[in-house]
């Protein structure tokens, strides 16, 4: 399953602290620069703006799934990040305390998207999955978590 392929733990932050979704959207992008998964940050954080215009990526339960499929992605991932306040993703819903972000190379054909969305979904209804979420500082705990309801190691 593509989530336990492209989250690791040094895809996430459990106590990000920033204030806006502009200054999330910057964090992220030096952060994937830094892991040598994208190679323009300014171009990056455009697409993510892209897709909000599009729709809000805001979903359910104070959860957002941002993602971007664009030529500066060199290396698929998905991250996650826990904000220290909840941040106004200015769309008139609620504001945001979990984010992941999914970064996916069009040059990976066997990796869609759309794919790790749904996955994340699927995952997103469950009310344990949710609490964890909001609620643990342990990755190892999130990411065995997903991995248990996956079916991966």
């Amino acid at each position: 399953m593509i989530i336990d392929e492209l989250l690791r733990e040094e895809f996430i932050d459990l106590n990000l602290n920033v204030s806006s979704k502009q200054q999330f959207f910057e964090s992220v992008a030096t952060s994937l620069l830094e892991k040598k998964c994208i190679e323009d940050t300014k171009l990056f954080i455009e697409d993510l703006y892209v897709r909000e215009e599009i729709e809000s990526t805001n979903l359910i339960d104070k959860i957002a799934i941002p993602h971007s499929k664009t030529e500066v992605i060199k290396k698929s991932s998905i991250s996650l990040y826990r904000f220290k306040e909840e941040i106004d993703w200015e769309d008139n819903k609620d504001n945001v305390k979990v984010a992941f972000v999914i970064a996916v190379s069009p040059h990976q054909k066997n990796i869609t998207h759309l794919e790790a969305i749904a996955a994340l979904a699927t995952l997103l209804m469950e009310e344990d999955f949710v609490s964890l979420l909001l609620t643990s500082t342990s990755k190892k705990e999130i990411i065995n978590y997903i991995k248990s309801e996956i079916g991966g190691e």
